[in-house]
């Protein structure tokens, strides 16, 4: 394999990860000669990629390759990876920085489309609700190509909702769901920001969907609407 970049990244989880000409690799076994084994972000799911590296250590000094090729999965482009590193920024900058974290995301959002104005099927920052962009699946999809668009009317009022299958089905099984409306956190363009969380085994699940109709404003409009979304 010719390699053209690579680095060191962060999960969401903030577990260091090797990105090899943007295929990622999680540490899989620690060597008794301090070397790291590491498999494809992909080999435990349904594509069961068998592509490995070992390296010195937790850096990109590679050792070898035990299988280079990598079976037929969604690729990650230069978006994602850049996309991981700002994750990573925004968690650090939240810990060490004493301003809003809002205001560490939209800064770090605006930078991000900023370096990547330049990419190929990459929508420009909509100034309109009805500029918004939700065809492409890597904006309506979770990790491995799972859908996470729940739905979006797409009209004059637009309402838009996420949730995963599993998150529908801890909804399914709850016995009790907790319900609010937030307004200062809900992102540019809409009203407001619509939370479901769900109790299940001692613990609670969410999922949410964005509104643009407020209570005060159209009242009538607003109660019709949470009706047939719910």
């Amino acid at each position: 394999m010719e390699i053209s970049t690579i680095e060191i990244v962060n999960s969401s989880k903030e577990k260091p990860m090797i990105v090899i000409n943007n295929f990622i690799y999680h540490k899989n076994q620690d060597r008794k000669n301090g070397n790291i084994y590491c498999r494809c972000q992909y080999c435990s799911s349904k594509y069961q990629c068998p592509a490995s590296v070992t390296t010195e250590g937790l850096n990109t000094q590679i050792v070898c390759f035990s299988i280079k090729q990598h079976v037929d999965y969604p690729f990650k482009e230069d978006i994602d990876i850049k996309v991981l590193n700002k994750e990573d920024k925004m968690r650090k900058r939240s810990r060490s920085e004493q301003i809003p974290i809002r205001q560490i995301y939209r800064s770090e959002m605006y930078n991000l489309i900023v370096e990547t104005q330049d990419i190929e099927n990459i929508p420009k920052l909509p100034k309109e609700k009805n500029e918004i962009d939700l065809t492409n699946p890597r904006f309506t999809s979770k990790s491995y190509s799972k859908p996470f668009l729940l739905f979006d009317t797409n009209d004059k009022d637009r309402i838009t909702a996420f949730a995963s299958d599993i998150q529908l089905e801890i909804l399914a099984k709850s016995a009790r769901w907790h319900i609010d409306g937030k307004f200062k956190s809900c992102p540019n363009l809409y009203k407001q920001l619509y939370i479901i969380h769900a109790r299940l085994n001692e613990e609670m699940f969410a999922f949410n969907f964005l509104k643009e109709v407020c209570f005060k404003k159209r009242p009538n409009i607003a109660t019709k609407n949470y009706n047939e979304r719910l």
